[in-house]
C-alpha cells in the first residue's frame, strides 16, 4: 500500500518564515550556520565550500545528492548511517527515484531547484510496510557556477513521535 507523505515545508525568503533559532535539533543549525559562511555575494555556495571536518559531528544524518538532468534526477552520492539504517541498506549511488514512497523528497528537491534557497520540512515518512516515522529536514543548494543548483544536501532528523506531544525532541 503507498501512503503519501506529508510535510510542511519553509523556505527562506523572509525571517517570518524561518529563522536559524527555530531550527531543531542543533544539527540542521550547524549545517545552515556552514551554508551562509560559505556564501559570498549572496550567491548559492559552491560544492567545494562543503567542509567534512566542520560537519562531521552530523556525517551520520546528511544526505548528499548529486542533480543530472535532462530529464531531472537525483543521485544518491553521499548517506549517512542514520539514513542507511532506516533504508535498510546502503543508499550511496542509487537514484533516489528508486526509493519506494520519495516523491515528497523528489518534490521539495525540485522547488529547491526552482527557488535556488534553503527549505525546512517538518513530516511524516510511510516505508511499504505501513510503518512511519516523523522526522524534520533542513536542505540546502549547493552549485559550481553560482546560479543552478547541481548538489543538495540535507540533514536529516528522523524520530518516533508521541500522539500526545506537541514538538520533535531536541
Amino acid at each position: 500500500m503507498t501512503r503519501n507523505n506529508s510535510f510542511k515545508i519553509w523556505d527562506m525568503t523572509s525571517q517570518a518564515d524561518f529563522d536559524a533559532a527555530d531550527l531543531k535539533p542543533d544539527m540542521h543549525r550547524l549545517l545552515l550556520d556552514h551554508w551562509l559562511t560559505s556564501r559570498t555575494d549572496g550567491s548559492i555556495p559552491p560544492k567545494t565550500a562543503l567542509d567534512p571536518l566542520r560537519l562531521r559531528s552530523i556525517l551520520r544524518n546528511l544526505l548528499m545528492v548529486e542533480v543530472h538532468a535532462p530529464p531531472t534526477r537525483f543521485l544518491v552520492r553521499l548517506a549517512g548511517t542514520e539514513i542507511d539504517d532506516l533504508m535498510g541498506k546502503s543508499s550511496s549511488g542509487y537514484w533516489l527515484d528508486e526509493f519506494p514512497n520519495t516523491e515528497p523528497i523528489i518534490e521539495r528537491f525540485n522547488w529547491i531547484l526552482k527557488n535556488k534557497r534553503p527549505y525546512y520540512a517538518i513530516g511524516r515518512h510511510y516505508w511499504p510496510e505501513g510503518h512511519f516515522k516523523e522526522y524534520n529536514t533542513l536542505t540546502v543548494p549547493y552549485s559550481r557556477n553560482g546560479t543552478d543548483v547541481d548538489y543538495i544536501v540535507s540533514s536529516c532528523n528522523f524520530y518516533w513521535k508521541s500522539l500526545f506531544a506537541d514538538k520533535s525532541p531536541e
